[in-house]
């Protein structure tokens, strides 16, 4: 048995921590707020943005990654690293 399709399709995921979202506001948290929290939560300092999240999204759909199949892909700013 192997992972692949006959049919071409590949199942990759996406493993995002926070990112610049209200979801990852805590309550009655300000945005500003959540900037200084970040620094000290993240490798890189800060959470991750939407285009961030969508660029990865986008790169396992695109042809480029078409050799990956079962991946997860972590974007996490280094918190699991």
């Amino acid at each position: 048995m192997h992972a692949g399709s006959d049919d071409g399709i590949r199942v990759n995921t996406l493993s995002p921590s926070s990112m610049d979202t209200p979801m990852s506001l805590l309550e009655n948290e300000t945005p500003e707020e959540r900037v200084e929290r970040a620094k000290d939560m993240f490798p890189l300092g800060r959470i991750g943005s939407l285009e961030e999240g969508a660029a990865a999204v986008l790169y396992l759909a695109s042809p480029e990654s078409a050799f990956a199949l079962g991946h997860d892909l972590v974007i996490d700013g280094g918190v699991t690293a």
